[in-house]
């Protein structure tokens, strides 16, 4: 629609990147703002309730987002319409709702989780899963060239709920009650933010079309897998000390890991806004335009990482032990696999976007069972020998085996669509 695309261009793509990126540092730092709270108020126990609730809940966003967003935004020719994602995201959020409640029940009538964790733990996934469907709006706008808008939309939602939330830990006594108002807050906003004359026509549903709703269902799928799997191996050590540790080693993973949100955050606002980019280089078969862009990203993320590595040695695990109330300066050695393996995770999350964008997301679920093998295998083992550290090296090894084959992948499909070197990578440096 041309109403969204206007001649202030230069100024909406800064707009873009500046909203997104600030959106991508609020998502990022939410849990850690709200742990801070936590560890000043309550047990270490409660920290580790908290560390396993975003944990799973960013799963559950990830299956209510059914990893549609950048198809959605690279679909430039509208082969489908928001009406058909609309409803595709109505299926998926709800699903996800669904089974995260009877999860998160059989776990509490088993006795692997209290009736409190459980209900914390679900809350936490509600706050997420609106996030998730919010997901669908900004992916509109974002597919019209107006990031700037959808971005802004979510992180001024962001911004008030976690406030609400971190507020309220310091003086309501009930955590349930405080994330309760905070999804509230969360879901109140969008409503009040996303109906605006100016772009709601862009939001306009029809009746239901389920048959092209199920072709996107099975078409995304691949993605929805993919991106599970590829999101429940960034927090493996995560999942491995919940089920054979306690819920104070699991704040102290959490704790420790904290610094790794520096780089996914650096990828997240540089590679949001590329995406349509992406797309649309790949749609014209640019190679040189593709090879800049793919190399520069690289190298950006190598650079944060060997920063934050150097910086969290130094000062970060001091840093983490004053602000979270618990001394985690013996944790080096975990910490330094952990940055180590949280960088090529991180690399990985850019290769599924580049998969996506030349259509060869089946290879992402591909990639992520090569590299779930080990964590069957050994990861019990590690743990219960090793602890955390045990859980880091494995962390490492299993996301150094997953950035392989996607690259692989990419590579192999490179050369065949553009000839080998002659219009390959190295094109970017002509």
């Amino acid at each position: 629609m041309s109403m969204m695309e206007n001649k202030g261009s230069k100024k909406i793509a800064a707009m873009s990147f500046f909203w997104n990126a600030v959106y991508s540092g609020l998502n990022a730092i939410q849990s850690a703002v709200i742990l801070f709270a936590i560890s000043r108020t309550r047990a270490l126990g409660e920290a580790g309730i908290i560390t396993i609730g975003f944990t799973l809940a960013t799963l559950a966003n990830i299956l209510g987002r059914y990893g549609v967003r950048n198809y959605q935004v690279t679909d430039v020719h509208e082969e489908y319409s928001f009406s058909d994602y609309y409803y595709l995201r109505l299926v998926s959020v709800g699903g996800t709702t669904i089974l995260f409640l009877l999860y998160l029940l059989i776990l509490t009538l088993t006795g692997n989780y209290s009736s409190y964790k459980g209900i914390v733990v679900f809350e936490v996934v509600l706050l997420k899963m609106v996030d998730a469907f919010e997901g669908l709006y900004v992916g509109r706008l974002q597919q019209k060239g107006r990031l700037d808008i959808g971005a802004k939309i979510a992180s001024i939602r962001l911004i008030v709920s976690t406030a609400v939330i971190f507020i309220l830990l310091w003086f309501v006594k009930s955590l349930p009650l405080c994330l309760l108002a905070g999804i509230v807050v969360s879901a109140g906003l969008d409503l009040a933010l996303l109906d605006r004359s100016n772009w709601m026509p862009l939001f306009k549903t029809n009746t239901a079309e389920w048959n092209k709703v199920r072709i996107l269902l099975k078409l995304a799928l691949p993605l929805c897998l993919g991106h599970a799997m590829h999101n429940y191996l960034g927090n493996a050590p995560k999942y491995l000390v919940d089920m054979f540790v306690s819920d104070e080693m699991q704040a102290v993973s959490g704790y420790v890991m904290m610094p790794m949100f520096m780089i996914t955050l650096l990828n997240t606002f540089l590679m949001q806004p590329m995406v349509r980019s992406l797309g649309e280089a790949w749609d014209r078969r640019e190679s040189s335009r593709l090879a800049g862009m793919i190399r520069r990203h690289i190298l950006l993320i190598a650079l944060a990482a060997v920063m934050v590595l150097a910086l969290g040695i130094w000062a970060g695990l001091p840093a983490l032990s004053w602000m979270y109330h618990t001394e985690l300066t013996q944790y080096k050695k975990e910490f330094i696999w952990l940055m180590a393996g949280g960088t090529l995770y991180t690399l990985s999350s850019y290769g599924i976007v580049l998969l996506t964008t030349i259509r060869k997301q089946r290879w992402i679920i591909a990639g992520c069972c090569f590299a779930l093998v080990p964590y069957l295998l050994f990861g019990k083992t590690q743990v219960a020998l090793r602890g955390l550290e045990g859980a880091a090296e494995l962390y490492t090894f299993t996301n150094s085996a997953m950035l392989i084959t996607f690259l692989l992948v990419f590579v192999i499909v490179w050369r065949r669509t553009f000839g080998g070197s002659r219009d390959g990578l190295a094109a970017s440096k002509r």
